[in-house]
């Protein structure tokens, strides 16, 4: 695998897109980025937004958000730094939590950890009243 990244024109549609992800408080699904990117560009179609994304992977200012049980991949700038997710199980919404615990401790002797990624799932404060 490359480590590459790939240059990219930035056209309009794809600077209103790489605005929505980068505005956004949590990782994006394609459809999520597609009604963000119109309110900036109202022309921009879903599949220059698949297009622009798989760009912006290869060019490595957006990264893949996978979260278990669901089918499509969310996005979010790639420069954040490291955290994990809080998913409402109510709303629905997902949530940024900002840095990381210590996981070295939990591995077994002579393992070694080289990436992980948790999400926790629960009420939102709005969905918990």
């Amino acid at each position: 695998m490359s480590t590459e990244r790939t240059i990219i024109r930035r056209t309009v549609p794809r600077s209103a897109i790489i605005e929505a992800i980068r505005s956004a408080s949590y990782a994006l699904t394609p459809p999520e980025i597609h009604v963000a990117a119109k309110r900036r560009y109202p022309q921009v179609g879903i599949a220059t937004v698949y297009r622009a994304v798989h760009a912006l992977i290869q060019s490595g200012e957006v990264a893949e958000v996978n979260l278990p049980g669901e089918t499509s991949t969310r996005y979010e700038i790639a420069e954040k730094p490291h955290h994990h997710h809080f998913r409402c199980q109510r709303c629905f919404r997902l949530f940024d939590l900002p840095g990381c615990v210590p996981l070295n401790s939990l591995l077994p002797s002579g393992f070694k950890m080289t990436r992980h990624d948790i999400v926790l799932y629960g009420f939102c404060p709005q969905c918990a009243n």
